[in-house]
């Protein structure tokens, strides 16, 4: 278990946005086409004969151009920002966190191409809150299974906020799901991804409609993934005199396959009193299944306990949960607004794993089965009314109720391998100071070149810095925190083709961090290029990602590197509006 530390948080966060005036009439016509809001205004009588006579003033043109996204982004503080359906739509994602890692200040673990955990300001796991249209994800959720079809908006919030409470120490990442659409199109996406000749269809659908008072969004999507893994590890092993006392290889090799839906619909009613009542439920599903074959050559050291070992397994997870808000309009230009929402959820996991001696004799049979179970309802109001001049009285409540069971049986030959197991509070062991500066800039290419083509930039830099104050070491930072992260994306639009190329760099250079005391962590550069032509190809230069670790222990040094191969996936996307 890696430690844990209480921090003191120091932070600075720099963002920049370009915005200019359009140069001529020209472009703003151009960005009219490209789906920009423009406002002409004319003088209602410029058009009269005889204007030459006409003494009245010169008729005045106004121009004013944009995209309402790139507005609300600059209009937005460094501490929150919003990132919309363009965002999410411009490089055709097939998971959140693909989308993420191109965001300022977050990183995502794991291997390119892979996903893992989401992380702000570069500090590991479980410093960074999750939140599900503002509340918490269900505990065992995976942004990776929610399909970015079925989501609104991003929102970040770099620090702790009284309306997401104060459980984030490195910031807020708040998944809003699919609001109301005001038009009358039924959206279609298909999508198909290849990665070694394995397929990975995406399907979704959103159909809005209006009954009388109620209107509503029906939102809904179906998946299937298929993954292969390949890595390998090396460990040496030596004493305090620097002789080897074990050398081994190990190699793993993993199947996953996948399937999953997502239904989220939206229902909205107007009452004649003028009170609105927004529902809508989030229900997904997914299975998958898995084979992981491991092989063990040790060339020094006490015999292995065995030599090769295979397991399957299978996992079921279900979430059912409804958000609900009422707004009621009162006397004297009072509100009650109240927020409601309910839900359950399950995950059933099970493996079986057969361990071989080199003889191929059977030397272990390990079965591990866990079921866990979800339940929780809460509701929160707030209540203003207006008083005086430029005064208002506001208050509210906040009631939350869960609960959680797991079951877990794991059997070694049929004999229990534990009496007990679970995770512990977290520990704290010392004190930790974390700063950091994050850098943006999204702009038109044309807003400072009038005669380029057609290209939208986009870049952001991330720069941290920490130090444990209970680990003397010059790499004493805190676990998994790179140093630093890029990302740079170029977007070419063709109006006249409705064609969009484009491309990303995702980078984080190598780092060394040193845990506790007595081990070492090692991660190796992580980049990945993404093209994209409505056929994207997503981790294109495929390297393989490095990581290891060094623990010094008793006198005895062991080191473990791990090469895991990554690959390069294809996706071609069709979207229709009928």
């Amino acid at each position: 278990m890696q430690p844990h530390f209480r921090l003191t948080a120091l932070t600075l966060a720099i963002a920049g946005a370009f915005s200019f005036s359009s140069m001529a009439y020209a472009q703003a016509q151009q960005a009219t086409e490209e789906g920009n809001e423009n406002t002409v205004t004319k003088d209602k009588d410029a058009h009269k004969k005889n204007d030459a006579t006409d003494h009245r003033p010169v008729q005045q043109i106004t121009i004013s151009a944009g995209r309402t996204e790139m507005e609300e982004r600059r209009q937005s503080t460094a501490a929150k920002m919003i990132f919309g359906r363009e965002e999410l739509d411009k490089n055709g994602d097939s998971t959140i966190g693909e989308i993420l890692k191109r965001l300022p200040g977050v990183t995502i673990g794991g291997r390119p191409g892979r996903g893992g955990d989401i992380r702000m300001r570069g500090m590991g796991n479980g410093y960074t809150q999750i939140l599900l249209n503002g509340e918490r994800a269900p505990r065992g959720f995976s942004m990776d299974s929610l399909s970015p079809d079925q989501v609104e908006r991003i929102e970040i919030i770099r620090g702790p906020v009284a309306e997401y409470s104060t459980q984030a120490i490195a910031g807020t990442i708040n998944i809003v799901l699919r609001d109301e659409y005001k038009q009358k199109d039924t959206d279609i996406k298909i999508s198909e991804a290849f990665e070694q000749g394995r397929s990975a269809p995406n399907i979704s659908i959103t159909k809005p409609g209006e009954l009388g008072r109620l209107s509503y969004s029906l939102s809904a999507s179906v998946f299937r993934r298929q993954l292969h893994d390949e890595s390998d590890t090396y460990s040496l092993e030596k004493d305090a005199n620097d002789q080897a006392g074990l050398i081994q290889d190990q190699r793993d090799q993993t199947n996953r396959r996948t399937t999953g839906i997502h239904f989220t619909p939206r229902l909205n009613y107007h009452f004649e009193n003028g009170d609105t009542l927004t529902v809508q439920p989030f229900i997904m599903n997914a299975r998958s299944t898995f084979n992981t074959e491991s092989r063990i050559n040790q060339t020094l050291g006490l015999p292995s306990p065995y030599a090769i070992a295979s397991t399957t397994g299978d996992a079921n997870t279900t979430f059912a949960r409804a958000f609900g808000n009422w707004q009621h309009k009162l006397n004297g230009n009072g509100k009650l607004a109240v927020k409601f929402s309910g839900g359950v959820g399950k995950m059933d996991n099970s493996s079986l794993r057969y361990q071989y001696a080199s003889d191929g004799a059977q030397v272990d049979r390990i079965s591990d089965v866990s079921n866990t179970r979800d339940s929780s309802i809460n509701t929160s109001g707030k209540y203003t009314q207006p008083f005086g001049e430029g005064h208002t009285l506001a208050a509210g409540w906040e009631l939350e109720s869960g609960k959680r069971s797991e079951t877990r049986t794991s059997l070694d030959n049929g004999a229990p391998q534990f009496a007990e197991s679970g995770d512990k509070s977290p520990v704290n062991i010392g004190h930790a100071v974390t700063r950091g500066i994050e850098l943006e800039a999204k702009f038109q290419l044309q807003e400072f070149f009038p005669n380029a083509a057609a290209i939208d930039v986009r870049s952001n830099y991330s720069r941290f810095w920490s130090s444990v104050d209970d680990i003397i070491d010059p790499n004493n930072t805190l676990d998994q925190q790179p140093q630093q992260t890029a990302n740079f994306g170029l977007d070419y639009r063709a109006a006249h083709l409705s064609l969009t190329v484009g491309g990303n760099i995702n980078w984080k250079p190598a780092y060394v961090t040193q845990s506790s005391a007595t081990q070492v962590n090692i991660a190796g550069m992580k980049r990945q290029l993404d093209l994209q032509v409505r056929l994207s190809a997503n981790n294109v230069q495929a390297s393989d990602y490095l990581s290891g670790t060094a623990v010094t222990t008793g006198g005895v040094n062991r080191i473990d590197y791990t090469s895991s191969k990554t690959f390069t996936t294809w996706t071609i996307r069709l979207e229709m509006k009928i």
